[in-house]
């Protein structure tokens, strides 16, 4: 009988700093919401949490929630961040270019793909 192979991974926590200098902390009201965007929220949100992709905070930060629908009805949801990006210290480091990271592939034996439930949070 087959075994699948089993591989552990360990989740390291990232600490991340955004360096905003002396502004206050910027709490933006929530936007309203139609009662169907209401219900994807609620809905979104529960996964989200039952996922572990977000967590409950009591930040003296709040930006708001935004929900647009997609072609299919579904709604995507992402976070309003405007105001906030407008203050941050912004540091440069460049994106490598794909084709030099595929490069680096070149003599490898095994590769290995990751299928991430809402990888746009993940990163």
């Amino acid at each position: 009988m087959h075994r699948p192979l089993r591989t552990w991974f360990i989740c390291l926590i990232i600490k991340h700093d955004i360096d905003t200098g002396d502004t206050r902390p910027i709490k933006q009201s929530p936007r309203r919401l139609t009662i169907s965007a209401r219900d994807a929220d609620d809905e979104i949100l529960n996964e989200m949490l039952g996922t572990r992709v977000i967590e409950p905070s009591n930040s003296s930060w709040a930006s708001p929630v935004c929900l647009v629908k997609k072609k299919d009805g579904t709604f995507r949801f992402f976070i309003d961040y405007q105001r906030v990006n407008a203050l941050f210290k912004k540091n440069a480091y460049p994106i490598p270019y794909i084709q030099d990271a595929l490069d680096n592939l070149t003599d490898s034996k095994f590769y290995v793909t990751f299928d991430l439930l809402s990888g746009y949070w993940q990163l």
